[in-house]
């Protein structure tokens, strides 16, 4: 299968510091001591998950949800998310997250008109999350608890937040360079050039994009954009990723205090009530 994803939309606006964010990292205590105790699914190793209920392997979410209609993709990504939640602990309502939802929730929170294109916008990620965690999306089938800035340089970081919230929310300054190279698995697989970046081809010439991180080991991360596993490594992460978030969602299990693992979700969710985020 050939992908061609001239096809689908973008739509991330750029990502602006906000001192106010919660970081992960003031959360996860000593991250080396938490990584070597923590029973955490080898399935980063290998990019497969399976459901919490019977051990069976996860089937692939391939829904575009609506994002190869309209700039959407900060909600497609977010959608993708719960319906992956969803499919892990076997949550009915995360799982019928549809493209209509998509579409609908795009058109109130942007004034897009699906006929005539107008006002195809796009999101800003924060803004979204914001909403997902005070107001709710998809018609109240999705809140989330809290979500906090990851630091994706940091593989520790990056593997943790996977682990601890179910995937990551990823925003990224799309290179025109290498956008369809897809391997024999109908992958799309997006590397940094060895060369360097060629002119006028580089992070950001292809617009902002959302994408939703669910696996992590050694050099390679796997994402879900337009419903298709992307492959990319340590080089094109580091070039292309501007921002990074884990969104805590009530399905995915809720701790008191601290957690085993060293997770302090409490410490969290009490900071982000203290700064007006909750």
């Amino acid at each position: 299968m050939i992908i061609d994803v001239s096809q689908f939309k973008r739509g991330k606006s750029p990502f602006v510091e906000d001192k106010r964010d919660l970081m992960l990292a003031n959360y996860i205590g000593d991250a080396g001591q938490i990584m070597d105790s923590a029973a955490i699914p080898a399935a980063f190793d290998c990019y497969q998950w399976t459901r919490i209920a019977d051990g069976a392997p996860l089937a692939y979410d391939t829904d575009v949800l609506y994002n190869n209609k309209a700039g959407c993709c900060v909600l497609s990504g977010i959608a993708h998310q719960a319906r992956f939640v969803g499919a892990l602990v076997g949550d009915q309502t995360l799982l019928s997250i549809s493209a209509d939802d998509v579409e609908k929730q795009y058109t109130a929170l942007t004034g897009y008109d699906p006929t005539t294109g107008a006002n195809d916008t796009g999101l800003v990620v924060r803004d979204t999350l914001n909403l997902c965690k005070n107001g709710g999306l998809f018609g109240g089938k999705l809140k989330s608890l809290a979500f906090a800035f990851v630091d994706w340089s940091d593989p520790v970081q990056l593997t943790l937040g996977i682990w601890l919230g179910g995937g990551l929310i990823m925003g990224n300054a799309l290179p025109k360079y290498g956008l369809n190279v897809q391997d024999e698995h109908d992958r799309l697989v997006w590397t940094k050039p060895k060369s360097g970046w060629p002119d006028g081809q580089g992070p950001g010439t292809d617009g902002g994009h959302c994408t939703f991180k669910h696996a992590h080991g050694g050099d390679l991360d796997q994402d879900n954009t337009w419903g298709i596993p992307v492959i990319t490594d340590t080089g094109w992460r580091l070039d292309c990723v501007d921002e990074a978030w884990i969104n805590l969602l009530p399905q995915w299990g809720t701790v008191s205090g601290r957690a085993p693992n060293g997770f302090a979700l409490q410490d969290l969710l009490s900071d982000a009530r203290a700064r007006g985020m909750a």
